[in-house]
């Protein structure tokens, strides 16, 4: 699969989803994010995210522990 970075794909589904959403009468988006993840992080707040929670986590990667918080961003959706 190609990279998408910087052709607005990623916007351009979160916009969508949000109308979809508006449509059916939800009101927050949610997304959860490795805080490690530094461009996942950027995108979601530019597109109006805020980290509401984060969560401590333990993934155990070839028998090593990574300790590491996953951050739950939201979105509140206008009607």
């Amino acid at each position: 699969m190609g990279d998408f970075r910087g052709q607005q794909v990623g916007r351009n589904l979160v916009n969508t989803l949000m109308a979809h959403a508006a449509g059916r009468g939800i009101t927050e988006l949610a997304a959860s994010v490795h805080d490690g993840n530094q461009e996942a992080r950027s995108f979601f707040e530019k597109q109006g995210f805020v980290v509401r929670e984060s969560y401590p986590m333990i993934m155990i990667r070839d028998g090593k522990e990574e300790h590491y918080h996953s951050l739950l961003y939201v979105k509140t959706i206008e009607t």
